[in-house]
């Protein structure tokens, strides 16, 4: 355990040590920042994350006032990029890897990456999944529970397994 506090001091941690420890202590906002940037993310400092938060990679890109929840879990190999006063509610998965189809590439490790991108303005419900390669355009709302397997339009709500179009929506 000392080792790993320790580890603080170098130029640069891990993605997981900095999960393990943020996950571990109460740490203030600015020292969570820091940490995540120590290990290789691109967050802003506004940035608020609730505890527990589950990342696999640093390829974590945010905008300003994002807003992730309990229980958060992004898997971003493939790289994920979140826009400005975007809500993730707890519960969410956004990844960005997919396994082979075919047996035997998938017993060999094979897969794909995809990014993912959230817009603007986005607001994604709780236990909602995003799979590789979606989009979520600016002003989006994703209903609690969707599973989000194509790009969405702007200002529209999004809902269901797997996500439609249900409604334009207009201030």
């Amino acid at each position: 355990m000392l080792t790993l506090l320790l580890s603080i001091i170098k130029p640069q941690i891990t993605i997981r040590q900095a999960v393990y420890l943020f996950n571990r202590y109460n740490f203030t906002r600015r020292k969570y920042i820091w940490l995540f940037k120590k290990a290789g993310m691109k967050i802003d400092n506004s940035c608020r994350i609730n505890r527990p938060f589950f990342i696999d990679n640093k390829n974590i890109e945010t905008g300003t006032d994002v807003f992730i929840n309990s229980g958060c879990t992004l898997i971003a190999t493939g790289g994920i990029k979140i826009g400005n006063n975007v809500l993730i509610a707890p519960g969410v998965k956004i990844c960005t890897a997919n396994h082979a189809m075919d047996p035997v590439k998938r017993l060999k490790g094979e897969g794909s990456l995809q990014s993912v991108t959230i817009g603007n303005n986005v607001w994604i419900g709780a236990g909602a999944i995003i799979l590789p390669g979606v989009t979520i355009a600016d002003n989006c709302v994703i209903g609690a529970g969707s599973v989000v397997t194509r790009s969405t339009a702007p200002d529209s709500l999004y809902a269901g397994n797997p996500a439609v179009f249900k409604k334009k929506i207009t201030s």
